[in-house]
């Protein structure tokens, strides 16, 4: 299962949370947006993630 999609646009990363079954986050989908957001840190070409 996918938990994090991200798209990007010109310099704009928007990052995206799969659908829940409660209002929650998990600590899988904590630990898949970790990862995602160190991936988009380490992007010089990234200037806002939404």
């Amino acid at each position: 299962m996918d938990y994090v999609y991200t798209t990007t646009t010109d310099s704009i990363a928007t990052v995206e949370f799969a659908s829940e079954q409660a209002n929650a986050l998990s600590m899988e989908l904590l630990q898949h947006l970790t990862k995602e957001l160190d991936i988009l840190s380490a992007d010089k070409e990234i200037k806002v993630v939404i």
